[in-house]
């Protein structure tokens, strides 16, 4: 998403900048940088809104060269194919101990969790987005399976992350 330079140069999105870096200690979430230049960058973009009416889990302090390497992973994703980013998905996701399993269902990847049976995590794998779900893997994919108008309504959920509750500046 490019907004105007005007919109990066709001005091409302200064001041969440400066939120957000001293949330994260000033230091690049990703490789622990502090002494380069930093970046806030935004997980998800949503149509319509000022860098300021995201959530601030939707935003990391990210140095400029981990910043440049997430868009980059991002555009390298996003012209992969579906089967491409499944399978992207799966190694991702490897033998990590944290993964039960992982159950696919079509566009979408439920991953049931080793701390909790109680909730997992859907990854809708054109868009590289997921949001956790307090409601166990099976229960998710039998719903998937039994009552496909749910399917678009999840999508909407994953699209929008935490943002979607999220639509006003910051005080």
């Amino acid at each position: 998403m490019a907004w105007k330079n005007e919109d990066l140069k709001h005091p409302k999105w200064q001041r969440m900048r400066l939120k957000i870096m001293e949330r994260d200690n000033w230091k690049c979430i990703h490789c622990g940088e502090d002494d380069k230049t930093l970046n806030v960058h935004h997980s998800l973009y949503i149509n319509g809104r000022k860098p300021w009416e995201y959530c601030e889990s939707d935003l990391e302090t990210v140095c400029e060269d981990c910043h440049r390497e997430l868009h980059k992973v991002k555009r390298l994703y996003s012209s992969a194919t579906l089967d491409k980013k499944i399978s992207m998905w799966h190694t991702l996701i490897g033998d990590s101990p944290k993964v039960q399993r992982v159950i696919e269902c079509g566009v979408f990847l439920i991953i049931e969790l080793t701390e909790s049976k109680e909730y997992c995590q859907i990854i809708h794998a054109p868009s590289f987005r997921g949001t956790f779900c307090p409601i166990p893997a099976e229960a998710v994919h039998f719903k998937m399976l039994n009552e496909p108008e749910s399917l678009d309504e999840l999508k909407h959920i994953i699209m929008q992350g935490s943002s979607r509750e999220c639509k006003g500046p910051i005080a």
